[in-house]
């Protein structure tokens, strides 16, 4: 994992800016609890320090732009091939995606949906994993 003390100044400025919240129900930036920003910060890390290992992070890159399609199958590979369950696999996605939503509130992720689809980890065997089947969102 990439620490937050590693990431590229983008990154390091648009998530400062998703933690300094604003509370109230109409705010584009409620606050969370400390225990959701660690799981998003850990895993928007794990997405970065695959993309240093790679040679894909950019620090021109804002961080909105860094998952393509390409780069999230490059990522699901390697959760793969490192033995990652299922279960792990979604959370990084999951995780991906809650960092990327607090950082860019009304930003369209359907990437993560598009993804999903594509990266489908099912065979005729096994089908997807039962957290996939369950409508993950």
């Amino acid at each position: 994992m990439l620490p937050l003390a590693a990431w590229p100044q983008a990154d390091a400025a648009a998530w400062a800016a998703a933690r300094d919240s604003a509370p109230g129900p109409f705010s584009r930036n409620p606050p969370h609890s400390s225990a959701t920003y660690d799981i998003y910060a850990t895993g928007y890390g794990y997405f970065l320090w695959h993309l240093e290992s790679q040679g894909h992070l950019e620090p021109a890159e804002t961080p909105i732009e860094r998952p393509t399609l390409e780069r999230l199958g490059d990522y699901y590979d390697r959760l793969v091939a490192v033995g990652s369950a299922d279960y792990t696999v979604v959370a990084r996605f999951d995780a991906l995606r809650g960092a990327l939503r607090l950082m860019y509130p009304t930003a369209d992720l359907t990437f993560h949906h598009q993804a999903r689809r594509r990266l489908n980890p099912s065979d005729a065997a096994h089908g997807p994993p039962p957290a996939l089947r369950a409508g993950f969102p």
